[in-house]
């Protein structure tokens, strides 16, 4: 029997686990605290292929959550950030670039 692999898992991170992203993030001379900038980033290095089609969430530079439900995805990680500075951005679908319009 072998283990089934997951590829898209819904998530949204828990205050402590943003603190601790952040502080480990933080110790890295080139980090950028740019919502945009990371989320170009973690698209153009094949970050986020496992969430095509799909919804990310970005918070103070950190990739923070992730839901094919824009709406439920925004709600909890306002709830569970506290707070409502968070970016939402789309993750297309096949190899074309994010559109920003």
């Amino acid at each position: 029997m072998r283990l089934q692999v997951i590829t898209r898992e819904e998530y949204v991170l828990s205050t402590e686990e943003f603190s601790r992203e952040l502080r480990e993030k933080f110790k890295k001379p080139n980090f950028n605290s740019d919502n945009r900038v990371n989320f170009l980033w973690d698209f153009g290095t094949g970050e986020l292929n496992r969430y095509r089609g799909t919804y990310v969430v970005y918070k103070e530079g950190i990739l923070c959550g992730q839901s094919k439900d824009k709406e439920l995805l925004y709600r909890d990680a306002v709830f569970n950030l506290c707070s409502p500075d968070i970016d939402l951005y789309p993750v297309p679908k096949n190899g074309e670039n994010p559109d920003f319009k």
